[in-house]
């Protein structure tokens, strides 16, 4: 599991950059101009390592059109969860509040996912899991309260 502990470090680095880059950028740019350019050049690295991993296609090609459809909704989705992430950067905040809306997206993102795993796919937790949902509900309300 942890044989790639240095990936998941990269990816929360990463992951953790992301949002102040994008407020620097916005700062400059419209959210809808920003995000156009950033998913251009997202779609065009992908656009390459789909082209060059002909086993990516087959996949594609291979689903139903029902999983073409669900694949379809999940893309939109994604598109207005990012739109909305970029409204969200463009409103005038400051610096200490940004990163609490931040905190509470990802809190957010953390207690649904565990919640659509617990009542969708039916999965069983541990009483650990239980408690650090609850303690991911303190940490919104904490948040609130500041």
């Amino acid at each position: 599991m942890f044989s790639n502990i240095h990936l998941y470090i990269i990816i929360g680095i990463l992951g953790s950059i992301t949002p102040v880059m994008d407020k620097f950028n916005l700062e400059n740019l419209e959210w809808s101009e920003y995000l156009f350019v950033r998913e251009i050049f997202f779609v065009v690295f992908l656009g390459l390592l789909v082209f060059f991993n002909k086993k990516s296609l087959k996949n594609i090609s291979s689903l139903t059109q029902k999983e073409k459809g669900l694949v379809l909704l999940g893309s939109i989705v994604s598109i207005i969860y990012v739109c909305l992430i970029f409204k969200t950067f463009s409103l005038e905040f400051g610096k200490q509040a940004i990163s609490k809306v931040v905190t509470v997206m990802v809190i957010t993102t953390m207690i649904f996912t565990f919640l659509v795993d617990r009542f969708y796919f039916d999965s069983k937790f541990s009483n650990e899991n239980y408690l650090g949902f609850l303690f991911l509900i303190l940490g919104i309300y904490l948040l609130k309260l500041n």
